[in-house]
């Protein structure tokens, strides 16, 4: 993403939004929790994913693995069959790149 053709106000904006999403998906949220696997002692540990299963078990940590996160209520439960809060999904890593990386 290209933001530096842009007011200098909106660079400085879109830069602390972007930021603001990192250090939430990072445990800056209402429940403290972070929503990368590995990341932290209380990060999820049950993601939805083929890749982490062994059938009904979770035999392989997805260590920086991003779950979908909490429901509109900012309410997450590690629990395994809630896919669409525990399912690993590549957007957060996006939003995690571009802070990473710098905006260009």
């Amino acid at each position: 993403m290209v933001v530096t053709q842009t007011h200098p106000d909106k660079v400085t904006a879109y830069q602390n939004f972007a930021q603001c999403q990192v250090d939430y998906v990072l445990g800056k949220n209402p429940m403290s929790a972070p929503y990368v696997v590995g990341s932290n002692p209380n990060s999820p540990s049950n993601p939805h994913s083929a890749l982490a299963s062994g059938g009904n078990d979770i035999t392989y940590v997805l260590y920086g693995g991003v779950v979908g996160g909490p429901d509109c209520n900012d309410n997450f439960y590690d629990i395994r069959r809630y896919w669409p809060e525990t399912e690993v999904h590549i957007a957060g890593l996006c939003r995690t790149n571009v802070v990473n990386h710098g905006i260009q």
